[in-house]
């Protein structure tokens, strides 16, 4: 296969300059006998610059994805929340976009029978969003093209999920904590969203296990209920009354770790000297608070987009069943002390 450094030796000029005219640098000063030598050389030797490519890519996906096939999306009941949650907010607006970008129609809903419907007007694919799973589950066989689960890993092994995994994340926090210094942490945090005797949310368990593992497991550190600010609030009200203290207040998600900061301030503490707070997401907002806010980053906007082409995928004919996890980092900011 050519490559750039073959280019630039045949047409007798530097790979820097040959890479400039390939990328239509217009500031570049060269004869245009240079410029028509690069270009010639590399379409004889069909090089496409990466750019060139995902033009090409782009516009064969959208060539494919015109007119034949739409994404209907199932939204979990807004009772759930999900419907004013940043994360699932970032999900939908990667979703859209890419389904923007390669002229796919798209509708949202929260109701089965009109997913239906929509999907009874013409070849459609389908994006399930986090808790809609177990909804969506009771009634598959009803919906006759691909399905594709976002933020969650489906039960039935056939079909193609795209995710975060948590429990990896989870791990990952704690050791980078304890190599910090904490010794007792605490986590505070929503409930699964598939019912079942016995069953954790993925943070939560995989915080006990660590927790065990560790010797720091107490059960008053670890409350867990809903996912919203004042919910936060609630919780870190009761880890906070535990004796000894926790160290650090691992919280599922930037917003319930919004209510933390509250109850701690409540209690006549300081953040991060009397104690620290970790959010999950690492939203927009997390910097902006005081201190600002260490968060787990996640990637709800590529979960969306990824979800997108996993059907295009399908369409096409690719049968085999994919799970794409996506990995996290840490953003750590004021509410933690320096290690």
């Amino acid at each position: 296969m050519a490559n750039l450094k073959t280019i630039a030796e045949m047409a007798g000029v530097s790979t820097g300059t040959a890479s400039r005219i390939l990328n239509e640098d217009q500031t570049l000063s060269v004869s245009s006998k240079t410029r028509e030598a690069v270009i010639t050389t590399a379409a004889n030797l069909k090089y496409q610059t990466p750019r060139a490519r995902k033009r090409a890519a782009l516009k064969r996906d959208q060539a494919m994805a015109q007119g034949k096939f739409g994404v209907a999306v199932l939204l979990a009941d807004p009772g759930a929340g999900t419907s004013v949650d940043p994360y699932y907010a970032g999900l939908r607006m990667g979703l859209e976009r890419r389904c923007f970008d390669l002229g796919l129609n798209v509708t949202a809903t929260c109701d089965l029978k009109t997913l239906q419907q929509s999907s009874a007007s013409g070849q459609w694919g389908c994006i399930v969003v986090g808790k809609a799973q177990e909804q969506f589950l009771s009634s598959a066989e009803k919906f006759p093209g691909p399905v594709v689960f976002a933020d969650m890993e489906p039960v039935e092994e056939t079909y193609d999920c795209v995710l975060h995994d948590l429990e990896a994340a989870m791990f990952h926090l704690l050791d980078q904590l304890k190599a910090r210094g904490y010794q007792r942490p605490a986590f505070i945090g929503g409930k699964p969203g598939i019912s079942g005797e016995g069953q954790r949310e993925h943070r939560e368990r995989a915080f006990v296990e660590w927790a065990r593992r560790n010797k720091c497991y107490t059960a008053g550190l670890v409350q867990v209920d809903g996912s919203t600010t004042d919910l936060g609030s609630e919780l870190a009200q009761k880890v906070l009354a535990q004796t000894p203290r926790p160290d650090v207040i691992v919280c599922s998600t930037d917003s319930m770790a919004t209510g933390a900061y509250q109850a701690i301030r409540e209690a006549g503490l300081s953040i991060p000297e009397d104690i620290s707070v970790v959010g999950y997401n690492d939203n927009p907002a997390a910097e902006f608070l005081l201190p600002s806010l260490t968060s787990v980053r996640l990637f709800p906007s590529e979960i969306g987009a990824s979800c997108v082409d996993l059907l295009v995928e399908r369409m096409e004919g690719q049968g085999v069943a994919k799970k794409v996890i996506l990995r996290t980092s840490v953003s750590w900011r004021g509410s933690t002390a320096p290690a």
